[in-house]
Order: C-alpha cells, then structure tokens, then sequence
C-alpha cells in the first residue's frame, strides 16, 4: 500500500501496471500481448490524465484503462526491481534504460527512443538511469540518484561489440570482436551477453554468453 504506481510482469508473462489517487485502492490494466521470456523487451506505459496505454517492443497494446484525477502522493522512494518496500517480491531478470516523464509520450517517440541512449535533457524527463557508468545515478539534472540493494549488480557497462549489427549466412561462420571502453573497472567478474536473432521460428533469439574477470590492476 502507500505507493502512486507500480508496473511489473504478472505470473503469465503480462504487462501491468497499477495506478491509486488514494494510496490504498488501485485500478489496475494489463496486457494482452505477452512478453517474451529469455529476451530483451522494451515495456513503456503512458497516462495523459485520462486514459492508461501500455507499449510493448514500441507497439501499443490492445488494452487501455479510463483513469483520472491526481496520483497518490507517495512520500517512498522509487524502486526498480522490487515492489515498493517489500523485501520478497523482487524481480528476477535485468532491467536497463529506466525512464520516467511527467507526460505522456506519444507512440512515435516510445518508437523513435526505445533502442537509443537519451541526453538526460529531454522535455518532461524527471528520471532517467542506464547505468552505462555502472551506477544507478540518475542522468537527468533532478538528481535522482539511485543505490544497489541486496543482490542487485550492474552487468559490465560500456562494452562494443564489432562490429555491432552484422548477418551470418547458413552455414557460414563469423568474427566479433569485444573491446572494453571503460576504465576504471573494480575487480570481480563482469557478463557481457551476445544476442543473435535467428529466422528459426522456434529459437528467434540466440544467447551467447560473455564474462570477463578482473583478479588485479595492469602492470
């Protein structure tokens, strides 16, 4: 209870997300589409003071919500990966490229922006942390910086793959290169997943695993 919204993936792989003016009743809308599991996919929400819509992978769900009136509010922190304040409902998997506006964006620009970084001096952004620099520091000038809890970690930041997009043909094999852009790095062991999109309908994405380990500084 005591929280404005929440969004989170239901048990059956659904989109929701849950609004309150009051702090302790909630109306509620959830997907029709369904995520897909073991893959990135980019989730958005938007509310214009009337009406709810959910956003999956830049298309806009069937499902919208009639909601009005002024959010609960909350004086509680935001949290990513958690309900707010529970310590046993976390979420398992990797979260990147967290944004919160005070509007409404519109479908064009949830399309436009879900697969680039932003400048942090965007219209209406009050939120925003990517956590390129392996911090959960907010880059907008509102400073809404974050801090790691319990077992939450930054996977390695800053890695380029080359080159970055490329087509293996059947049969046919492939080189890429991985080159460490960031300095400064603390000892421990850091994962750096390839995706390979496959045209096989019954394995689309391909993972191939990465992980380099840091056990002392260069001579």
């Amino acid at each position: 209870n005591n929280y404005s919204y929440q969004m989170y993936t239901t048990n059956t792989g659904k989109l929701r997300i849950d609004l309150s003016t009051t702090g302790t009743t909630y109306a509620n809308i959830v997907s029709t589409a369904s995520l897909t599991a073991g893959v990135w996919n980019h989730v958005a929400a938007t509310w214009n003071g009337s009406t709810v819509k959910l956003f999956i992978n830049g298309v806009q769900d069937a499902s919208t919500l009639s909601f009005s009136g002024t959010l609960f509010g909350a004086a509680t922190t935001v949290d990513i990966g958690r309900v707010s304040g529970s310590n046993n409902q976390m979420y398992t998997g990797q979260i990147d490229e967290v944004r919160v506006f005070n509007r409404a964006l519109t479908s064009l620009e949830i399309l436009n922006t879900m697969n680039s970084t932003l400048s942090g001096n965007e219209n209406g952004l009050k939120g925003y942390w990517n956590f390129d620099d392996g911090t959960a520091g907010d880059l907008t000038p509102n400073n809404n910086n974050g801090a790691l809890f319990g077992n939450a970690a930054i996977t390695l930041p800053n890695v380029e793959f080359i080159p970055p997009v490329d087509t293996v043909l059947v049969a046919d094999t492939n080189i890429v290169m991985v080159r460490l852009i960031k300095t400064g790095l603390p000892f421990g062991t850091f994962n750096f997943p390839a995706y390979l999109t496959s045209n096989d309908p019954l394995n689309t994405q391909i993972i191939i695993p990465g992980s380099l380990y840091i056990d002392s500084l260069p001579p």
